[in-house]
C-alpha cells in the first residue's frame, strides 16, 4: 500500500462520513488522546507514536475534564485510606477548585 493509496482511501472514507475538516495526521492525535484517556501510560503511548521526547506526546494527548477528576479522586482515596494512620504529618487535599491544607 502506498501513501497515495492511503490518502485516496482516507479521502473516500471522509466523504462517506460527511466529514470535511480533518486531516489524516489528526488521527494520530485521536489515537494518543484515546489511549491516555483509557489509562494507558504516556510513555507507552510515546513509544507507539515513535516519539523520542515525551513532551511531543504530551502535545498529542489531550485530557478532558472527567479524566482529570479521576486523578483527583485517586488522591481523595489515598487521603481517606491514610487519614487515621499514626503518620499525621501535613496532608494536602486536592480538588478541581484548587489545593487546600487538611490537618
Amino acid at each position: 500500500m502506498t501513501d497515495s493509496n492511503v490518502g485516496r482511501a482516507f479521502a473516500k472514507a471522509r466523504k462517506r462520513a460527511g466529514v470535511e475538516n480533518i486531516k489524516f495526521h489528526d488521527l494520530r492525535h485521536t489515537f494518543a488522546t484515546r489511549l491516555v484517556q483509557s489509562g494507558e501510560d504516556i510513555y507507552k503511548v510515546a513509544k507507539l507514536l515513535g516519539h523520542r521526547d515525551i513532551s511531543t506526546t504530551q502535545r498529542y494527548a489531550h485530557h478532558y475534564p472527567e479524566s482529570l477528576r479521576d486523578g483527583v479522586g485517586a488522591l481523595d482515596t489515598f487521603y481517606a485510606m491514610n487519614r487515621n494512620t499514626g503518620d499525621q504529618e501535613l496532608h494536602v487535599f486536592c480538588t478541581l477548585q484548587g489545593v487546600r491544607q487538611v490537618n
